[in-house]
């Protein structure tokens, strides 16, 4: 009877311990993904900075970071195949007539994943290897997950 006590006792101890595990991989994991961008992150440059659509208020944090050196050149991410650079600049409201020089459009997403696979591919043609990424804070998590090894600066707006 006791050997059979014994290993019921083992086995239970060692669920328990890999149940913990498991318990502060996911705090950890939630912890990561709620966490803002640390301070000096926000100082450095970055050799892109990427606007993923859906908001106003993107695009023009993005031009006030291409203003302000944070980047080489602005991509952005998600537009409608009818929307033009043009267009787009001057519905932002605040871009620098120098601006078309240095910003490029993607057309080919239309979800994260897409966006980030844009992004990628954009990334690589250019031989970009870090980005400033302006989005919201809910795709921030899923777009620092899928970045394919660039460094990733994220900016929420």
């Amino acid at each position: 009877m006791k050997p059979t006590t014994s290993a019921l006792r083992g086995a239970l101890h060692r669920t328990a311990v890999t149940g913990a595990a498991f318990f502060a991989l996911w705090i950890a994991g939630f912890i990561w993904f709620a966490a803002p961008p640390s301070p000096e992150n926000e100082l450095a440059a970055t050799d892109a900075i990427v606007v993923l659509t859906g908001g106003r208020l993107r695009l023009q944090s993005g031009m006030d970071l291409l203003r302000d050196g944070k980047g080489r050149k602005l991509f952005v991410s998600g537009v409608n195949q009818q929307v033009d650079l043009d267009e787009l600049l001057r519905v932002s409201g605040n871009a620098p007539d120098w601006a078309s020089c240095c910003t490029a459009l993607g057309h080919d997403a239309d979800n994260t994943l897409g966006n980030a696979r844009e992004t990628a591919q954009w990334m690589r043609e250019q031989g970009f290897r870090s980005l400033r990424l302006v989005t919201a804070s809910a795709a921030a998590p899923c777009c620092r997950a899928t970045t394919f090894g660039a460094r990733l600066t994220v900016c929420r707006k």
